[in-house]
């Protein structure tokens, strides 16, 4: 299956399984670290069958390796290998019940194949969790835009464009973009420049007023009567839009 790439969306999360240091014996024949690192570096370097090689040799030797196991569900995830992907973050979870990065990765499989209503069950367990979790809420306000259930996925995102508002440029590795039509409409674009208008990033907003545009948005009142816009509606970039017929 080939995703057509739209915009950063989905967010995989290495939250809480953050790559190990090069363990300091790198040459023993077996040793869970070094497949584990080995498998990391992989990912990294977006070679995913070996990575998937190297971690299924690590969690061969440590099944109950949550993180280990995170790591290989990844790799397939971004494989587009979504159904084992599904598998093994399941695994991980019923190995450990409070890992919210599982839950957050299982609710981008649900996601990508679809199924809104455990995509958007799995994100919001996350958030019971974590409740601070970046991944999560950018995924989940993504998901609930996509639903043309803009006020909630706006919530959902400002949270996280608060906490961290270049989080989607500096994960782009582990960002994966995904073809539902939704989230190409103008009203989702339009939505994301909401967001970003009220915390008063303009180059943002503009940048995703670019992209209603070029989808077809109309409705250029709309930047005088949403409140969002009144922080950065006197920005030369945000005027431009102002004057579209």
């Amino acid at each position: 299956m080939k995703i057509k790439i739209l915009t950063g969306i989905i967010l995989l999360s290495l939250v809480a399984c953050a790559l190990p240091p090069k363990p300091e014996v790198q040459n023993v024949s077996g040793d869970f670290n070094v497949y584990f690192g080995q498998g990391s570096d992989f990912l990294k370097q977006k070679q995913y069958d070996r990575a998937i090689e190297s971690l299924t040799k690590a969690v061969a030797l440590k099944p109950e390796a949550s993180r280990a196991q995170n790591l290989l569900g990844i790799a397939y995830f971004l494989q587009e290998n979504f159904k084992k992907a599904e598998e093994i973050f399941l695994k991980v979870i019923a190995l450990d019940k409070n890992f919210p990065a599982a839950y957050i990765n299982l609710g981008n499989v649900y996601f990508m194949l679809g199924q809104v209503e455990k995509a958007e069950s799995a994100l919001k367990k996350t958030l019971s969790i974590a409740p601070q979790s970046i991944s999560a809420l950018y995924s989940l306000g993504s998901l609930l835009l996509s639903q043309g259930r803009y006020e909630q996925g706006m919530a959902y995102l400002a949270q996280g464009i608060a906490l961290d508002p270049e989080y989607l440029d500096r994960q782009k590795d582990f960002t994966v973009s995904i073809a539902v039509a939704g989230l190409s409409s103008p009203d989702t674009f339009f939505a994301w420049a909401r967001v970003y208008a009220g915390q008063g990033n303009a180059a943002k907003a503009a940048y995703y007023l670019g992209k209603a545009r070029n989808a077809g948005f109309k409705d250029w009142n709309r930047l005088e009567t949403e409140k969002e816009f009144e922080k950065v509606l006197e920005d030369p970039e945000i005027k431009r839009f102002r004057k579209t017929d």
